[in-house]
């Protein structure tokens, strides 16, 4: 067995700069800007440098044409993963980096949250793996676990009470206390959320609540609470157990947090990489998916598309990196050959910290189909004559 912080660790080595790249003449959705035709996108030293019309590529750039293709950011996977296994054990044998990530930044996915750390979906290559850590106070909630949450908060408060000016190491409820933690919890359940929605505004904390399959029934709640949301518009919850509870799940749910004012980010109903037993990546490829089945609930274009890139960005603190294209972030960049939203399209490329980590044309993941070469037709060939037709009956006298 090996301990997945064996290849995070390969992160601290300083990495060189990819060589520059020019897309041009892309559909360009920057997400947080205006959506850019026939534009052009400059990528120097892993970050963008430039986004406009016309831009000249410097001496040594690859020029990528994208004409009539799609240029967006990279999608972000903001529900905690565990892409090495359960308990962050690999099991031997297994290739992390081989097809399971593959699949992922095959379907355009860039950065994922692995065990309260942001990592670029890199496929083994250690250079600019690790982006960020984005530490969180992991919550489970049962009712013990939620007097003894509360208990812990009220203890942490009269400790910043009495020394006010301590250290800003200390335990971590008083970092959720002072802002510097948020809190993580997995709740579906609308008592539950609205729990934690009471707890927020009580001890003035900042929750990131993953699954949240009731909350468009207490988003007004949440929004007050300024609670961030992580969910899929598709999880189908099982039937109330008595009249007066919630009906579940609903496809507007991304509509109704929007109205409320709600932060959140979606992800697929299984959005998983994991190597440790079952087919890893099926639902990660989901992502526009994800989005354009909030759009059927009613959500627009513009937020949806947030939804999978700059929204859980901001949810994991990372948005000055990624999340969209802007100059000076990181160059996490998909080409697509259509409509982000449309079931059809694929990705052609993949760009990480400005490397290209995914073609379409040259990979075994989603290939492209080949087209028969043309043939010449065959030269007609000369029909034979047809037998000459046999009397029937004996000769005539």
């Amino acid at each position: 067995m090996r301990s997945a912080g064996v290849f995070l660790l390969c992160a601290a080595a300083a990495w060189a700069a990819p060589e520059p790249l020019l897309v041009k003449g892309a559909l360009v959705y920057t997400i947080t800007g205006p959506v850019l035709k026939d534009a052009d996108i400059l990528v120097k030293d892993g970050v963008i440098a430039e986004i406009g019309h016309g831009l000249v590529a410097p001496q040594g750039a690859k020029i990528i044409e994208a004409r009539g293709k799609v240029a967006m950011p990279g999608f972000v996977v903001a529900q905690n993963l565990d892409i090495f296994g359960a308990g962050g054990v690999i099991p031997e044998g297994i290739d992390v980096f081989g097809f399971p990530m593959k699949l992922a930044v095959g379907s355009g996915v860039t950065a994922v949250c692995c065990r309260n750390t942001v990592i670029k979906m890199t496929c083994g290559d250690p250079e600019g793996v690790l982006l960020a850590p984005s530490p969180a106070l992991s919550l489970s909630l049962s009712w013990s676990g939620k007097e003894a949450f509360r208990r812990a908060l009220l203890e942490a408060r009269e400790q910043l009470r009495r020394a006010p000016q301590a250290p800003q190491s200390g335990s971590a409820y008083v970092r959720a206390l002072r802002g510097e933690l948020p809190v993580r919890v997995a709740v579906n359940r609308a008592q539950d959320l609205l729990w934690a929605a009471g707890i927020a505004r009580e001890f003035n904390v900042r929750f990131i609540i993953e699954g949240a399959v009731e909350s468009w029934t207490v988003a007004e709640e949440l929004g007050r609470a300024k609670a961030a949301v992580i969910l899929s518009v598709r999880v189908l919850a099982a039937p109330p157990e008595t009249p007066d509870d919630p009906p579940g799940s609903s496809e507007r749910v991304a509509l109704v947090l929007a109205r409320a004012g709600v932060p959140f980010a979606l992800v697929p109903p299984s959005p998983t990489v994991t190597t440790g037993g079952g087919f890893a990546g099926r639902d990660i490829m989901s992502m526009p998916m994800e989005a354009a089945f909030a759009v059927r609930g009613g959500l627009d274009e513009a937020a949806a598309l947030a939804a999978i890139t700059i929204e859980p960005a901001r949810i994991l603190g990372v948005e000055q990196r990624i999340g969209s294209l802007e100059k000076g972030k990181d160059a996490d960049i998909v080409i697509l050959d259509g409509d982000p939203l449309n079931y059809r399209t694929f990705v052609d490329l993949t760009i990480i910290n400005g490397k290209i980590y995914f073609d379409r044309a040259r990979s075994d993941v989603f290939p492209r189909p080949e087209q028969p070469a043309a043939q010449e037709p065959p030269e007609p060939q000369p029909k034979a004559p047809p037998p000459e037709r046999q009397p029937s009956g004996p000769p005539r006298p």
